[in-house]
């Protein structure tokens, strides 16, 4: 009896060591146990310095046999809904963190060395992972500036002689307006007065009949700009990404994800619009082989202003307006894009070529 009792005793207590152990060797992570997907240090701070480096670069992580990676390799197993997380994004004060002087401000090979060293410590300190590649999307000093140049200049000049007409014509309809809001029609095509007027009570009550079909056109358009707005957000360097990827699961926010289903909406009712107005039109005019073709450019000749307005700004003058680190990557660039594919917005069919070259993706 002694025999088995003590037989018992040892079973047990190898068994609590045995649990014990596999308890220590297997580890709970939860989200918060993986580096950060983004993170970005203070900008304006590290800049503060005239021989200061700020750089942004995006790295991978090296695949291994570590828990750590392991559960961020099955947590990244959904690339609809999760961002892939052994793709890190930093924005890093190198002349501070990592003690790169203003000499590696180019972007080059050896920045790329330099600062894989620097990051891969950071990484593998706190969690045990190593950075397999790293890439330099660019870096900034104290000193960086973007030029004026002649484009910039000309496309001011412009807008500014368009907004002295828009006042004149408008100051002009206050102090001296016409019987009846007549006067000279280009004169009020610029009248602030009249324009507001005809937005305000619908113009000439375009689509009669369905006239309703504004109002579903226009909360159409509120989602496609709550869309657009996500878009921002989700594609750049966010404190909190868990609330993007479980945002795919709470519905009305599904909703601002596939809004794009709703733009085709918006498209039907346009296009329905449009042909109900040339049916209304052939009644009581001639319907020949130039009407569609000039209804298109009419339509062209009505939207290209505004559109030439927000894109002169976008090539010119709005990337003067700020600086952040992510503001090359989107308003820089924007601008760049502008400059060379101007044409693609133009004819109005930026979406026939790849997206990644479009003057402002929002216009598509």
């Amino acid at each position: 009896m002694m025999l088995w009792y003590l037989v018992l005793c040892v079973s047990t207590v190898v068994a609590r060591n045995t649990s014990e152990g596999v308890q220590d060797d297997t580890q709970i992570f939860d989200y918060y146990s993986m580096p950060a997907l983004s993170e970005l240090d203070d900008f304006d701070l590290c800049l503060r310095k005239p021989d200061a480096v700020y750089c942004i670069v995006d790295m991978v992580l090296l695949e291994d046999d570590t828990p750590l990676y392991q559960f961020i390799k099955n947590f990244s197993s959904s690339p609809y809904k999760k961002y892939m997380h052994s793709k890190l994004h930093r924005g890093v004060c190198a002349s501070q963190n990592c003690g790169l002087n203003i000499s590696y401000a180019n972007a080059s090979e050896s920045t790329a060395v330099a600062l894989k060293e620097c990051l891969n410590t950071s990484i593998h300190q706190g969690y045990g992972l190593q950075v397999e590649t790293l890439s330099v999307r660019y870096c900034k000093t104290k000193a960086d500036s973007l030029p004026i140049d002649a484009l910039d200049l000309t496309i001011g000049a412009i807008l500014l002689a368009l907004l002295l007409v828009n006042l004149g014509c408008s100051a002009y309809h206050f102090f001296w307006p016409g019987e009846k809001d007549e006067g000279n029609k280009y004169m009020l095509a610029f009248c602030v007065q009249k324009n507001w007027k005809a937005l305000k009570h619908g113009g000439s009550a375009e689509g009669g009949l369905f006239k309703c079909f504004q109002a579903l056109r226009f909360y159409t358009m509120v989602m496609i700009l709550g869309l657009h707005s996500m878009i921002f957000i989700g594609y750049g360097y966010t404190a909190n990404p868990e609330f993007i990827e479980e945002s795919y699961d709470d519905f009305f926010k599904a909703l601002l994800f596939n809004a794009r289903v709703i733009v085709q909406i918006f498209f039907v009712m346009g296009g329905f619009l449009m042909a109900y107005k040339m049916l209304v039109y052939a009644e009581t005019h001639p319907f020949t082989l130039k009407t569609v073709p000039m209804a298109l450019v009419n339509r062209w000749l009505r939207l290209m202003p505004a559109v030439l307005v927000v894109m002169g700004l976008a090539m010119t003058w709005v990337p003067h307006l700020g600086s952040g680190p992510m503001w090359d990557a989107v308003v820089k660039r924007e601008r760049d894009m502008c400059r060379s594919n101007w044409w693609q917005l133009v004819i109005l069919m930026p979406n026939l070529f790849p997206f990644e070259h479009l003057c402002l993706p929002q216009a598509w």
